[in-house]
């Protein structure tokens, strides 16, 4: 579609100047579910790298001239790294989606790297095969014990302290050596980052393509795709230029196809951004275009950055002159129906209000229990939503949901929204349809309660 070329254009030039990082944190607010179908999202941590390689290098340079003493130089890198973590754990709880894409919230993690690096210069490591063992199995929590009320840098936290001791403890003779030495695992690692760089736009373009969610075996195959692309990649473009034989890549070579290609990315990216995604190669009348696109007003309806503004939390669409006669609140499939409510309201002579927040059920009542401890917290928004009603004195709400997200996990049963009828609930299907349903029923008797007539509003794909 020309509107998923035209942000593919948009990611190019992202990429291309090393700034992803920032396009996707600007644009998490919206669609979250989505961010899979983003062939280049995965490049946020590229940028974040190349920001710490910029900037680190500065610090050390202040470091050696300002700081002598070597120990002195190791432990303000430490009391760097401790402030780096804090600060983490800080923005996490203002901004989730900024501590996971900026550089900010990423820096520890790169400076754990750094200060190992100084460790294994001051000191060669010593083999001690217990301290390995736990460090690996620090490694491997993350990857198969995921619990959403654990915030996500605990984890991390688990992740980089066990790849650190993996490293500084770890000899070729000894276990873990011998495990992590062994040909498959070497080969896999050999092949890793290009695996790493091919997996996202593969998985994406297939989404993209696909009208259903992948199955199993597609999602097999396509992992299949992903390592022999890696092994290509290694074969005819890693190993070439890394190789002191392949004189033709000399650096300043390197340099100019580097800015080559992202000066051809650049160009690509905007040219599909300006044409909207080339929108023109098909015939189809701008009315189409324009039923479907996104209300002008969207900025002001819809996010968490609205919702923390204390006054205008909400927009108000139709007539303007008109008091409002409906609020509107849903999740992110609100963002679908505002521009047919919008014109519907004008034809009417009528005007609405409307907010919502992404993945956020509009029932009282109910708790998400991956909110704990994030300022995203859907509970106390419906709350507000509901007093604001009944100060307003407005009779009708719509609320809209994609309600099968929070009953059976989407539409195939693999993106679960989990509700819980407590803050700290267990989550689990039976829990989220028990929470459902007391939900509805929650919302149905307070709003009737107080003279509020609720409708839910659904897709057509939903179980409901």
């Amino acid at each position: 579609m020309p509107a998923q070329l035209k942000d593919f254009g948009q990611s190019l030039v992202a990429v291309s100047l090393y700034a992803s990082n920032f396009l996707f944190w600007k644009e998490s607010d919206y669609f979250a579910l989505a961010a899979e179908e983003k062939p280049l999202l995965h490049t946020w941590s590229l940028g974040v790298e190349e920001q710490f390689y910029l900037l680190f290098p500065v610090v050390l340079v202040l470091l050696v001239r300002f700081v002598r003493a070597r120990r002195a130089q190791f432990a303000v890198l430490v009391l760097i790294w401790c402030i780096s973590l804090i600060g983490s754990l800080a923005l996490y709880r203002m901004d989730p989606s900024a501590a996971f894409y900026l550089l900010p919230g990423r820096a520890w993690q790169l400076l754990t790297g750094a200060i190992l690096a100084l460790l294994v210069r001051e000191s060669a490591p010593s083999s001690n095969s217990a301290l390995a063992c736990v460090s690996l199995i620090l490694l491997g929590i993350p990857l198969f014990w995921y619990v959403p009320q654990i915030i996500p840098i605990g984890l991390q936290l688990l992740a980089v302290l066990g790849a650190a001791g993996v490293i500084y403890f770890t000899v070729p003779g000894a276990l873990v050596g011998r495990v992590l030495t062994m040909r498959p695992l070497v080969y896999l690692g050999t092949i890793s980052y290009g695996a790493y760089l091919w997996h996202q736009p593969i998985f994406a373009f297939a989404r993209v393509k696909s009208a259903h969610e992948l199955s199993f075996h597609t999602n097999l195959a396509l992992v299949i795709v992903t390592l022999i692309a890696a092994h290509f990649s290694l074969q005819f473009v890693e190993r070439p230029i890394r190789k002191d034989e392949a004189s033709f890549w000399t650096r300043t070579r390197m340099v100019l196809a580097t800015l080559a290609i992202s000066g051809t990315f650049i160009a690509i990216g905007i040219s599909m951004y300006i044409t909207d995604g080339f929108k023109n190669r098909f015939a189809i009348p701008e009315s189409v275009y324009e039923s479907i696109a996104t209300s002008p007003k969207q900025d002001a309806c819809f996010g968490l950055k609205r919702l923390e503004d204390p006054k205008n939390w909400f927009c108000k669409l139709g007539k303007e002159e008109e008091p409002p006669s409906l609020f509107v609140f849903g999740d992110s499939h609100l963002i679908h129906f505002l521009p047919a409510l919008e014109v519907a309201a004008d034809g009417a002579g009528v005007s609405f209000v409307a907010t919502g927040l992404g993945s956020c059920a509009p029932l009282l009542g109910v708790y998400l229990p991956e909110e704990v401890g994030l300022k995203t917290n859907c509970h106390d928004t419906n709350r507000r939503v509901f007093d604001a009603i009944k100060q307003a004195g407005i009779k009708h709400v719509l609320l809209i949901g994609r309600w099968e997200l929070y009953t059976d996990g989407g539409y195939t049963g693999t993106k679960f929204r989990y509700l819980s009828q407590a803050a700290n609930g267990p989550m689990s299907r039976d829990e989220s349809r028990s929470a459902f349903v007391a939900g509805v029923t929650s919302t149905l008797s307070a709003y009737k309660a107080i003279g509020v007539a609720p409708h839910f509003f659904t897709g057509s794909k939903a179980k409901v």
